[in-house]
């Protein structure tokens, strides 16, 4: 992975923590993420700390453009939670816009 890359990766997650910090983040309520929350018995203090535990290493994919067209960047990490892998997708404002964060995806990989 380049140096430059890795510098917008780490940008990222400080804007992710900052957002998280702000309570300027917006956790869907996608069917799969509620069924992994209501698995986990996680409410979204759980959600929070566990993203704020996402490190460069979790990196899958991204800044990329939305593929059902949403405005702003897509990120994909994947970490390991309690033996399982979770599949975490957000979606940034777009570069020069203000707003939140929205973690679109939050569920174990593969669902």
């Amino acid at each position: 992975m380049e140096i430059d890359h890795q510098q917008k990766i780490r940008h990222f997650l400080k804007q992710l923590n900052i957002a998280i910090n702000n309570n300027d983040i917006y956790i869907e309520r996608r069917d799969k993420n509620v069924e992994t929350f209501e698995k986990f018995s996680l409410n979204d203090r759980d959600v929070l700390n566990i993203i704020k535990r996402i490190k460069i290493d979790d990196y899958i994919r991204g800044p990329e453009p939305d593929d059902k067209g949403r405005p702003g960047e897509i990120w994909i990490f994947k970490l390991k939670v309690s033996n399982k892998i979770l599949y975490v997708k957000f979606c940034s404002t777009e570069k020069g816009q203000s707003g939140p964060i929205r973690c679109i995806s939050f569920h174990e990989n593969g669902i």
